[in-house]
Formats: structure tokens, C-alpha cells, sequence
């Protein structure tokens, strides 16, 4: 055999071995990388099943063991790298036992970074969030959109554990430091005490802060609004609230779009204050005031006149500042914190009682005086079987194409002619006029109405009704107006006090008035004199409300009616309520 087969042999033995080769490294690769694959799945699965452990146990108030847990799997999770949804729960579960379980908003934000860089798409669980939670997770939302995380905001590893405290919260007076809230916690407080609150914020664009207090003999949290003082928000429970053995509470910053932006404490776990008999060794008080003084009475020696404290909490009425509490003041009638800048309202969704109520209604009566003179058409004719209206004896003037029965006709003064000619006997007039001895102003009476709301704080819109009950008669609402009108704020409106405006608007129906006949014996079935249907009005309203929501008005106005003339002036009066 020469020595190109052999070659050729050589060849295709070791193309043969490469193939083999391959195929075995190629095998071991895929089973490793399946080992690999199966080991990551297997530390996923035990990263889960700890985090589903702690939560139960923080569930159930065992919040040592859910830290504890939660630790591990977070310690776990970064030794074998486990990443993605996995290992962002089991941060966010982490943060939201530092935050609820311990009320430690440092640690917690740290641990919801770690989440949201981990998996931006992730959510608190509803059935574990509080407002206290909401608002730190919220920042660390803020800071990962501001590349808070590692790699300029690329979901980064998540941190290493940091020690977990114990289930109580405020062992002692240690100053609390949350997220954007620095706020000094009492460590007790004598019964019958006020207890003041004090709280600084640097979140920006804050709407109130709530201060939740909860003591003996309370079911849930009450919620009052802190009000600004000095460089914080301030608050001062009532005496009547804080009696042994202990006083609840915890803090939340609202921003303007109703989200909760800070806080310190939880609902399930608050901040607690003991209530002692005596008087505490450091008495609880706000910056640069004296600590209030007890509401209890003391026993005062023989002869001597002790004087009573007083027992008003804040926002409740007095007359004098020695009924209130100490540390408050009366003002307008109301106990107020000494110091306070202003006073908050209670519940958001209720207006504060200095907001002018836009909504009103206005209910009362009008008299009027009507411009009357000869030639005004009558609402009706007369009798047809009487001939008195032919002798100008009665109060009914037949119109200007009228023949008398002494063969004269009326002038243009006193009916202007319309229709056909007539003749009497045989044919009545087309229309009348009402007689009217003298010209000048003839009174009449009303009942005024008007719903309206102030679209603008200077411009309300409103719906008008002026109702005669002595009236005549008329196709379309007779002795009835209805229309609209536009009303201009001349004064800054005001919740309380006086206030003006001018209005303008338009009416559909009629105005009726009844001038006095000339024969006193022809008044009671006199006609009326009719006018309108269309018609114009200009005026002013002068209010002054006593409460928010309740007033009195006086509204002078003119009034026009078209194409039938007449010319009324109205003074109007009556209550106003408000929304």
C-alpha cells in the first residue's frame, strides 16, 4: 500500500474521532447547562417558598420571624443568583415588613429600590399595603425612575441584608427619622394631660398631614388634620383622650394629589406613649412653648380658690381663652393651638367654612311699580252684551278703527287703531285698551325665585321666576316670568359678610297691572293691563350671609317688556341658602 492511502486512512480515522469527540462535549455541555438550569429553578423555588412563609408569619404578627425569613431569602437569592420577579418579592416583601411591621422607613426604602430595579413592573400586595407603605414605596419608585438603580437605571442586584430589628418599634425616646419626615416621639405623658405632637416635612407640595391617635376606650384611629407651626406641623391631643395605661398614634404626609407622600408609625404598628398617674420625668411639649398644664382639678388648701382649668379641646366652641385647654387659645369663638398658623378642617372632602358657597338659592318677594299711560292694550274685552264701552263710561277704550255709538272714534292716544273698521252696533272692536285716567306708576306684588352657581368666583349663572298671584288673563303664562340671568361680583366674594353685584338678563311671559278705574265701581272687573312676552332686565343684588350657607338678599332691578311696552321697576327681598 503507498503512502498516499495511508494517509488517506489517517484521514478519515481521525475526521471520525473529531466527530465522536464533539458529539460527547456537546452531551456533557446540555447536561450541564440542565443541571445549571434545574439548580437555578431549585433556588427560585426555595427563595419563593421563604418569602411565602414570611408573609404568613407577618400576617399572623409574628414580625421577628418574618424578617428573619425574609433576610435569609434575600441573603439566598443574591448567593445564587436568583434575579427577576423572584428576587424583587422577596425584597418588596422585606420592605414592606421594615416599613409595617417595625415602622423602619430607612430600611424599608432600601429593600423596595432593590425591588423595583429588579423588576420595574412590580406592585405592592393590596392585602399587605398601607398608606404608611404606599408612600415610601412610591419614592423608591421616584428614585429608580431616577436612576437610583445600578447601571443608570438598569435593574441592578439586590443589597446586602441588613439586620433586622425587633418586633418593637420605639423601645424608648429615640427621635423617629422616616423618609422626608423627622418627627420626636413622647416617651410618656401624665393622665389628663393634653399631649402635644410636633413634625417636621420636607416633601414638597404637601396638602395636610394626618395624625391618626387612638386611646383608652377607642375601637379604631381617630383622624384629625396637624396645623402648620413654626418650621412643622403641630397638634395637641385632647385631656379627655389620654389616660392610662397608654396613648396610640402614627403620621401621614398627603400630597395634593391625595397620595400619601410620607409618614412614620402604622396602623398595625403605631407609636405608643405611656400614660403615667404622676408627672412624667421630660413632659412632652412643642418648640418653644411650655408644656400644657393638667385639666384635672387639685385639691387646694382651706379658704383657698383654686382656678378651674379649662376643658375645650381644639375646635371646640368657648367664649373665653380659660375655657380652653392649656397650650390653646380662644379665637372667633373657637379653641385654637397657641402659635398655629392656621386651622386645617377636618375631613377633606368637607369645604373649609371661610370658602365662599357658590351654589344658592334664593326664595322671596318683589313690589313693583309699573309705568302706565293711555293707549296700553287691555288683557281682555268687556262684556259683549254691554254698551258701555261705546259711551266711554266704562274702563275698556276700544281701538282707533272703531266707530262709537255717538259716531265718534277713539283718538290714536287713547287705543291706536288696529284690525278692521267696526261700526256699532253691529260689530265689536278688534282689540281694547284700559282706560287710565292719569299717567304714572301703578304698584303690584310678587314672588320672586332664582336658583344659580357661581361658574367663576366673580360670575354666576342662574334661572329666574317672577309670579303675580293678582293677575289677568293671557295665552301664555299669565302673571309669569321665567328666564335667565348673568350676575358680575362688584366685591370679593366672602363666605360671611356683605357682598354686591350687578346682574343682566332676559325673561319670557307677562307683566299685569291693574290702574284704577274711573268709576270706583268698575274696579273689580276692570281689565289689566298686559305686556310682554319678551322682556329684558338690569339690576344689582346686595347679600349678606350670617353662616356659609345661609344669607339674606335685597336685588333693586329694572325691567323692560317687549313688543307689548311696559316699564316695571322691582325691589326684591329675601333669604338666600348656599352650597
Amino acid at each position: 500500500m503507498d503512502n498516499g492511502a495511508v494517509t488517506g486512512m489517517n484521514k478519515t480515522r481521525q475526521s471520525k474521532a473529531l466527530t465522536h469527540v464533539t458529539r460527547v462535549g456537546l452531551v456533557l455541555a446540555a447536561t450541564l447547562l440542565s443541571a445549571e438550569h434545574a439548580s437555578a429553578q431549585s433556588a427560585a423555588d426555595q427563595v419563593n417558598q421563604m418569602s411565602a412563609e414570611a408573609m404568613e408569619a407577618y400576617n399572623n404578627l409574628d414580625i421577628d420571624r418574618a424578617g428573619q425569613l425574609l433576610v435569609q431569602a434575600v441573603e439566598f437569592a443574591n448567593q445564587n443568583g436568583v434575579t427577576g420577579p423572584v428576587a424583587a418579592r422577596a425584597n418588596m416583601n422585606l420592605g414592606v415588613v421594615y416599613v409595617g411591621g417595625v415602622a423602619d422607613n430607612s430600611n424599608g426604602l432600601v429593600y423596595f429600590l432593590a425591588a423595583v430595579c429588579a423588576d420595574p413592573s412590580i406592585q405592592l400586595d393590596p392585602l399587605t399595603s398601607t398608606p404608611d407603605i404606599q408612600s415610601v414605596f412610591q419614592l423608591a419608585q421616584q428614585r429608580a425612575q431616577g436612576g437610583g438603580c445600578s447601571g443608570g437605571g438598569a435593574p441592578g442586584p439586590a443589597p446586602g441584608p441588613q439586620p433586622m430589628p425587633g418586633p418593637q418599634p420605639m423601645p424608648g425616646p429615640a427621635p423617629i427619622m422616616p423618609v422626608e419626615l423627622i418627627h420626636t416621639a413622647p416617651t410618656e405623658q401624665g393622665s389628663q394631660v393634653p399631649l402635644p405632637l410636633y413634625a417636621e416635612v420636607s416633601v414638597p407640595d404637601v396638602k395636610s398631614v394626618h395624625l391618626y391617635y387612638k386611646g383608652l376606650g377607642m375601637e379604631t384611629f381617630k383622624r384629625v388634620d396637624m396645623v402648620p407651626f413654626g418650621a412643622g406641623y403641630a397638634y395637641q391631643l385632647s385631656c379627655q383622650d389620654v389616660w392610662e395605661p397608654r396613648v396610640s398614634y402614627y403620621i401621614a404626609v398627603i400630597g395634593s394629589g391625595g397620595q400619601t407622600l410620607a409618614g412614620v408609625g402604622s396602623a398595625q404598628a403605631p407609636i405608643e406613649v405611656a400614660v403615667i398617674s404622676g408627672t412624667p420625668s421630660v413632659q412632652p411639649s412643642l418648640p418653644n412653648t411650655p408644656p400644657p398644664r393638667t385639666c384635672e382639678m387639685r385639691e387646694c388648701p382651706p379658704g383657698v380658690a383654686c382656678p378651674k382649668p379649662g376643658t375645650s379641646a381644639i375646635g371646640e366652641p368657648c367664649d373665653g381663652t380659660d375655657e380652653c385647654q392649656g397650650g390653646l387659645a380662644c379665637a372667633d369663638d373657637v379653641c385654637v393651638l397657641l402659635g398655629a398658623g392656621e386651622r386645617a378642617p377636618i375631613e377633606d372632602d368637607e369645604p373649609a367654612s371661610t370658602d365662599f358657597a357658590p351654589f344658592f338659592v334664593q326664595i322671596g318677594g318683589a313690589l313693583g311699580f309699573a309705568s302706565v299711560q293711555a293707549g296700553m292694550t287691555a288683557d281682555r274685552g268687556p262684556d259683549r252684551n254691554s254698551d258701555d264701552v261705546y259711551y266711554n263710561r266704562s274702563p275698556w277704550v276700544a281701538d282707533g278703527n272703531s266707530m262709537l255709538a255717538d259716531g265718534t272714534t277713539p283718538t290714536a292716544n287713547e287705543c291706536p287703531a288696529a284690525g278692521r273698521a267696526t261700526m256699532y252696533p253691529d260689530e265689536a272692536p278688534d282689540t281694547y285698551c284700559v282706560s287710565v285716567p292719569a299717567p304714572g306708576f301703578v304698584p303690584n306684588t310678587a314672588v320672586r325665585a332664582a336658583i344659580g352657581y357661581f361658574v367663576l368666583p366673580w360670575l354666576s349663572l342662574a334661572a329666574v321666576l317672577r309670579y303675580q298671584p293678582d293677575h289677568g288673563q293671557a295665552t301664555l303664562l299669565p302673571g309669569m316670568l321665567v328666564g335667565g340671568r348673568a350676575e358680575i361680583m362688584l366685591t370679593s366674594p366672602e363666605a360671611m359678610g356683605l357682598s354686591a353685584s350687578l346682574f343682566v338678563g332676559s325673561t319670557f311671559g307677562t307683566i299685569m297691572v291693574k290702574p284704577p278705574a274711573k268709576d270706583p265701581q268698575w274696579d273689580k272687573v276692570a281689565p289689566y293691563i298686559i305686556s310682554g312676552n319678551n322682556g329684558a332686565q338690569l339690576g344689582s343684588t346686595i347679600r349678606y350671609r350670617f353662616a356659609r350657607n345661609f344669607g339674606v338678599f335685597v336685588a333693586p332691578e329694572v325691567m323692560a317688556q317687549f313688543p307689548l311696552f311696559l316699564l316695571n321697576i322691582d325691589l326684591s327681598a329675601g333669604i338666600e341658602l348656599a352650597l
